[in-house]
């Protein structure tokens, strides 16, 4: 049955490779509950030619003219081609179209052609040009270190005369092996290598576009796009990879890149698909179910970039549903996370902004603060401070045109949610905050809090390394906090584990920015708290070290209408804990009614 939720994932290969390559990461995907369908373009799969010459023992004058079925395919018949399967995907529901080094070219050839076809762009290390044609920036400083003649012992035949480029995979020569080996899975083993060579076909075609190929804003420009970096890629290195994006950010500054990075060469990604499977999941969690009258709606996300009073760019994140292609509508939940670090740690916080009938927001707005995310770095590193990020807040609230807001705060995000309910009350609707930290209002916790949370694991395999890496930090003899996050996680499972390795601070001067000196007045900020007049949900984790019940009960008795629950169960992440029991609490709160703007 056709459905109007789940995504579809279309993956589109790159040079000499076909839909084969894409096998382990759709058995990943498949294992993980996600549609996927990999496309051979033209002249590619059980398309392409392989000359009985290329057979062993090989004929090396015969593969050197032996006709091609690929001669002729342009990029627009690539192109043409994948709108065709974008089309028959596009009945079933959403489409994330995922391409894959010189797989990129067609995927944004097809995006200026038919951009209602394709709900969001996945480049996994893969060409989106800009500013040149793709063979042109090869002649870049950025590709510098590429040498395309290292490859030359494998080309077969004269390129003009046959019409396409021939490369004999099965070759022996060492210098060839050692070359494309450390071009594209240098973090490989001989026989990955080996394999994954046996995998290519041995013709290419000879059309990689032109100017009227590359991205065009009014287009390509408007749909949602992430790039995934590979970081030890050195095909295509990671300066040609930042400088594609920055190309595409410049041209579509309101719909930047969302980019992840993956510790991958250009093929490892491939070979051990678990870690983009998990990249490519959580962009397919961003589509949920019909709404509550039964109308088509997406889960879905958008960036946005906004500009902070002092003029430095800030971006946002808005997750919810999009009913039946309409722009976005309610008001949103503003979140302001932890950190400081990238907002992306909050996915979409239990789904809050998918309210299905059973109430919260039509949408969570995550901000990625100064410095982190897709945020630009400030001129004045001063401006990381927590009392000065207010500001942000504001800039936010007004660019979203909101006379009153919602705000979320979560862990150091809470501080800086309460400074601004002190400082613009009459600007506040609601307030949750969730594992708050607590230096804002200068409540103290003390080693023996956390001892004592900490100790309701006890039972657990990991609990006796991670609670002596705990004492020897309270004691101020240890910093291995790795040791330590089971603690942060009701349990300490692989979706657990996933989301500590991802969720990481990247940014040292904004983390130590954040509380320098002069960042709070805890006196005056709790002064300010006890005149609001506004409802605050303060959610503790039950096994929530960082921020213990104990302390958050305390919190919430300094608010004139504070309400206080605990999740039973969850650590300092309760969303991913248990998504429902964090979406239930939340989402009942925030359908309460509040006073009137007095």
């Amino acid at each position: 049955m056709p459905s109007s939720s789940q995504p579809t994932f279309v993956l589109v290969h790159g040079a000499f490779a076909n839909s084969f390559s894409f096998a382990p990461l759709q058995a990943e995907l498949g294992l993980l509950g996600h549609r996927s369908v990999a496309v051979d373009l033209p002249g590619h799969g059980f398309g392409a030619t392989y000359p009985r010459a290329y057979q062993a023992p090989q004929d090396a004058e015969g593969l050197a003219t032996a006709p091609g079925a690929i001669k002729g395919v342009t990029l627009a018949d690539n192109a043409a081609h994948l709108i065709g399967i974008l089309e028959r995907a596009k009945r079933n529901g959403p489409v994330i179209l995922v391409s894959h080094s010189r797989g990129g070219a067609t995927a944004t050839a097809a995006a200026n052609a038919r951009p209602d076809l394709i709900d969001r762009l996945v480049y996994v290390c893969a060409w989106a040009p800009v500013d040149l044609d793709v063979g042109d920036y090869y002649a870049e400083p950025e590709m510098a270190d590429v040498d395309p003649m290292a490859f030359a012992p494998a080309i077969a035949g004269d390129p003009a005369r046959l019409g396409l480029l021939r490369t004999n995979f099965r070759t022996n020569h060492p210098g060839f092996l050692e070359a494309a080996k450390a071009a594209f899975l240098a973090d490989g083993t001989d026989d990955e290598f080996l394999t994954f060579l046996n995998t290519f076909q041995p013709d290419e075609n000879l059309d990689v576009g032109t100017s009227a190929d590359r991205a065009q804003a009014d287009t390509w420009g408007r749909i949602p796009k992430t790039f995934v970096r590979l970081e030890y890629d050195t095909s295509m290195p990671p300066a040609l990879q930042d400088r594609l994006i920055r190309e595409g950010n410049a041209l579509t500054p309101d719909n930047p890149y969302d980019v992840r990075t993956l510790p991958s060469s250009h093929l490892k990604w491939l070979v051990d698909p678990a870690p983009a499977a998990r990249v490519l999941g959580e962009l397919a969690s961003l589509w949920g179910p019909a709404g509550s009258a039964g109308r088509a709606s997406m889960h879905r996300m958008t960036t946005t970039m906004f500009q902070a009073f002092d003029g430095t760019r800030l971006a946002y994140d808005r997750v919810g549903d999009l009913e039946d292609g309409d722009p976005w509508g309610g008001e949103p939940l503003v979140c302001v996370p932890g950190g400081p670090m990238d907002s992306r740690y909050l996915g979409d916080l239990g789904g809050l902004g998918d309210p299905d009938g059973r109430g919260g927001p039509s949408s969570v707005v995550r901000l990625d603060l100064r410095g982190t995310g897709r945020s630009a770095v400030p001129d004045d590193p001063g401006s990381y401070r927590c009392d000065r990020l207010v500001e942000d807040v504001e800039a936010l609230r007004r660019h979203l045109g909101l006379d009153r807001v919602d705000l979320l705060g979560h862990s150091a995000g809470a501080n800086l949610v309460m400074q601004y309910a002190a400082g613009r009350p009459e600007r506040v609707r609601r307030i949750v905050l969730a594992c708050p930290s607590l230096r804002a209002v200068g409540i103290a916790v003390s080693g023996e809090m956390r001892r004592a949370v900490a100790r309701l694991r006890e039972g657990e395999e990991w609990y006796p390394a991670a609670y002596a890496a705990l004492e020897a930090i309270t004691a101020g003899a240890g910093s291995d906090w790795d040791a330590i996050a089971p603690f942060g996680y009701g349990s300490w499972d692989g979706a657990a584990q996933a989301h500590h390795a991802a969720g990481q601070p990247d940014n040292p001067a904004a983390v130590a920015g954040f509380g320098a000196d002069g960042a709070f007045d805890p006196e005056g900020t709790r002064a300010a708290l006890a005149r609001l007049d506004v409802p605050v949900l303060l959610l503790a984790g039950e096994f929530d070290l960082n921020s213990p019940p104990e302390a958050v009960a305390e919190l919430a008795g300094l608010f004139r209408h504070g309400t206080y629950r605990v999740q039973a169960g969850a650590g300092h992440y309760p969303w991913v804990d248990d998504g429902a029991q964090f979406r239930a609490a939340v989402g009942e709160f925030l359908c309460r009614p509040v006073p009137p703007k007095s």
